[in-house]
Formats: C-alpha cells, structure tokens, sequence
C-alpha cells in the first residue's frame, strides 16, 4: 500500500492505491472520499465512486499529480 499528499488549490487529498498492479487510488479530503482510476483506452482520469455527490473532484489535476508521484501509471 503507497500513501501521498497532494495540495491541489489549498485542498490538501491523501492518495491511497492499495495495490501497487492495479490503477485504482482512493482519495480523501474534507469535501469527501472518492474513488478514481486512468482508463487504459484513452489514458483520462474518471471517478468510479464518490460519497458526496454534489462535490466537483479536480481529477485530472490530480491524475497529473498522481503520475508524477506514483510513477509511470498505464
């Protein structure tokens, strides 16, 4: 299990990918918890679940932030 912090526009989400072979990460921050993935056909990150719906994610931002820090994510 990898753990990162990333600040993204003084919001500051905790990155959690469990597995290190599956491109599956969850973040936390004070708006909510949210899971996200890279598709593997077109490379664009997505939301799969979110437990407050009303919230905006800034997930490509974070995609970017996640691929540097994880590394090279397929």
């Amino acid at each position: 299990m990898k753990s990162i912090q990333i600040k993204i526009a003084k919001e500051i989400y905790q990155v959690v990918q469990n597995f290190a072979r599956i491109n599956l990460y969850q973040v936390f921050s004070e708006k909510g918890n949210f899971e996200i993935t890279k598709t593997r056909s077109n490379g664009t990150w997505k939301i799969l679940a979110q437990n407050t719906a009303s919230i905006t994610l800034p997930v490509n931002r974070l995609g970017k932030a996640i691929e540097q820090k994880f590394g090279v994510v397929i």
